[in-house]
């Protein structure tokens, strides 16, 4: 007698009855598993399928945290539109404040038509909201982030001609005070940092004019707020280029390092960096 179980198991079962000899035991069970091999290949199916496709959610999940946390391929290296300024705007300054804000002073609407305002870029919100006014209407000055952590706005345009005018712009007021006065009327000048925490003032321009180009040059004293003449260039220009050169391994360079790692650790994205 043979009995087979072919459902629900992927296998079956057959058992053979046999009678023994007389002397021997009065039966025995053998049992011998034969395995049905259509059920196997469909079992065989259904394992791989089960294993494809957890695999593929998980490389799809993984995949989607990878985007929201790192910058798209396709957007590295490309401008993208943010939120208008308060104001349209030419020849303002634009100066990076140890928080991650940007101040936007000055330059003007139109010829002539100069602006004293000045607003704030909070690139954690992507948007601008108003600040203090300048005291002086400018534009083509300097804008300057000295080691106080304040902004040394300076010189300019004012209409035809330059100005000597300076004031300072503290962050946490939102205000500009004025201070010591430039050497010199500068339209373009050009600054640049001092490892001694110090602004290095040159050229520009007195005058509208081809002749207006000044040789002179100035250092902004941040422990007095004034300006001190220094040699001058030998030539005269305005708009020109200027770098500080920066040699390393000086004490100087090394509290250059210091000031600018300073900077990055109060931006927003880097508070919570220990």
């Amino acid at each position: 007698m043979v009995a087979s179980l072919q459902r629900p198991l992927p296998f079956h079962l057959t058992a053979y009855y046999n009678f023994a000899p007389i002397t021997s035991s009065p039966l025995t069970w053998r049992y011998v598993l034969f395995f049905n091999e259509d059920a196997m290949n469909r079992s065989r199916l259904l394992f791989v399928a089960c294993i494809t496709l957890s695999l593929t959610v998980s490389f799809a999940v993984a995949a989607a945290a990878f985007r929201a946390t790192a910058p798209s391929v396709s957007r590295v290296g490309t401008v993208t539109p943010a939120t208008p300024m308060l104001e349209p705007r030419s020849g303002q300054t634009a100066t990076l404040l140890p928080d991650g804000r940007v101040l936007i002073a000055g330059g003007m609407r139109r010829n002539q038509d100069f602006y004293k305002s000045a607003e704030l870029y909070d690139p954690t919100t992507g948007k601008f909201q108003p600040t203090g006014e300048m005291a002086e209407r400018r534009v083509g000055h300097i804008a300057v982030l000295l080691r106080s952590g304040k902004v040394l706005v300076a010189g300019g345009w004012v209409g035809r001609g330059a100005t000597d005018s300076a004031e300072l712009y503290d962050p946490a007021t939102g205000k500009f005070t004025a201070i010591a006065k430039l050497t010199a009327r500068r339209g373009e000048p050009r600054a640049t940092m001092l490892a001694n925490g110090d602004v290095l003032v040159t050229g520009g321009d007195d005058h509208d004019g081809p002749s207006g180009h000044l040789a002179s040059a100035e250092v902004f004293r941040a422990a007095t707020l004034s300006f001190q003449a220094t040699g001058a260039m030998h030539h005269a220009r305005g708009t020109h280029s200027d770098i500080a050169q920066r040699r390393e391994g000086s004490d100087r360079w090394r509290q250059r390092r210091k000031f600018e790692r300073k900077c990055r650790a109060l931006r927003p994205e880097n508070r919570n960096i220990q």
